[in-house]
């Protein structure tokens, strides 16, 4: 599952900083982490009793606190009230994504994070989940198979698969890497007082350009899940038994 992120500025009155969001269509609330509401000095506005479940099972019922914090995507502004937490997702490792990052810029395709120089997105300050997702990111459009983009105030949040494969392209050497997904967030264009419609998503952008390329293994002509291994020993444990 592609997992959308972006650099934002976050900010209580005069205090601000840049930190990480990461957009979560699964969580129904929002949570901030501990360390960054302590570093803009935000007031806890109220205190919610609930239970935080995950694939990890369930903690018991807590109460934690509620803040408000201000966030600035390029020209947008929105104050989200967050639950506060010790700590969010630290790290996101995808493997391939660096090498992705790369091509994509030798692509031409301006990136929200071009300086993602490995394999690994970290600090990550704020989840956003349903009950704000809606307002920074819009409905999604399929670009290909697998992909598809999200519009956001900054731009285009890109998620989908990263190719299994980088083949060679001429002069250079295909890559060994073996990614499965992830997400890229870029900026391909978005000007504020434009519409949708005139900075567009033409056949001429980057990111069209991107998918319809052999330099990024992108395929129609993908093999069918019964030929990946993990699907095969899949078969090959599963059991069946009548009622």
């Amino acid at each position: 599952v592609a997992l959308p992120t972006i650099m934002a500025v976050v900010a209580n009155g005069k205090k601000s900083e840049t930190t990480r969001l990461f957009f979560d269509s699964g969580a129904q609330r929002s949570f901030i982490a501990e360390s960054l509401a302590t570093r803009l000095k935000l007031e806890t506005v109220g205190k919610v009793d609930m239970k935080v479940e995950g694939f990890g099972g369930e903690v018991p019922r807590r109460s934690y606190p509620v803040v408000n914090v201000t966030v600035r995507l390029a020209g947008h502004r929105r104050e989200i009230s967050a639950l506060m937490v010790k700590r969010l997702p630290n790290i996101i490792t995808t493997r391939g994504l660096a090498e992705a990052v790369k091509r994509l810029r030798e692509l031409g395709v301006k990136l929200a994070e071009p300086d993602i120089a490995t394999d690994n997105v970290s600090d990550v300050g704020i989840l956003v989940g349903g009950d704000y997702l809606d307002e920074f990111v819009s409905t999604r459009r399929v670009i290909k198979e697998g992909v598809g983009l999200y519009r956001t105030p900054a731009g285009y949040i890109v998620g989908g698969r990263i190719p299994a494969h980088f083949p060679a392209t001429p002069g250079k050497e295909g890559s060994g890497i073996t990614a499965t997904e992830a997400v890229l967030v870029m900026q391909i264009g978005v000007h504020e007082g434009l519409s949708e419609a005139q900075v567009g998503i033409s056949d001429s952008e980057p990111v069209h350009k991107l998918w319809d390329l052999d330099v990024v293994g992108i395929k129609g002509d993908q093999p069918p899940p019964e030929h990946e291994e993990t699907y095969r020993d899949y078969l090959n444990h599963v059991q069946f038994r009548d009622g």
